[in-house]
């Protein structure tokens, strides 16, 4: 009995550790399973920027990202409703995007202006979820008409 108490304990302490659980959401970011040049042609159709995420599976820092960042109810809604979300896996994807954009760093966030093919940001690294909101609502603040 005393092991399986320890093991519900050691289960919701690690539970507990992956951070505030209220902005947490059930709700991921839709990434559409489409190409660069399909994405930069939608996101042009229904004036949004593009975001896209490059990865690789089971990278501790990209898997963190999802964990965390992706599945903000703030970054969620934002990110739905004014980007179109794209995501590749750098190591097992193969994709058709312009050389400036395969990264050297992963995990790695492009926005980018769909009008203008112009890199708007460039994140390499793991972003929180406060930075990663910051951002897109600067960036939507900025690019808005």
């Amino acid at each position: 009995m005393k092991i399986i108490f320890y093991i519900f304990l050691t289960i919701a302490t690690i539970s507990i550790s992956y951070g505030d659980t209220k902005s947490i959401t059930s709700k991921t970011i839709k990434f559409l399973d489409i190409s660069y040049d399909d994405a930069i042609n939608m996101a042009k159709k229904e004036n949004k920027l593009l975001m896209m995420f490059i990865h690789e599976k089971g990278g501790p820092w990209c898997e963190k990202m999802r964990r965390n960042a992706f599945m903000d109810k703030d970054v969620v809604s934002i990110l739905d409703k004014r980007y179109i979300s794209i995501q590749f896996d750098k190591y097992q994807d193969e994709v058709d995007i312009p050389d400036e954009l395969i990264p050297d760093f992963i995990p790695m966030v492009y926005l980018i202006d769909a009008k203008t093919l112009e890199v708007i940001v460039q994140l390499k690294g793991y972003a929180t979820t406060k930075s990663l909101y910051s951002l897109l609502e600067e960036t939507m603040e900025f690019y808005s008409e």
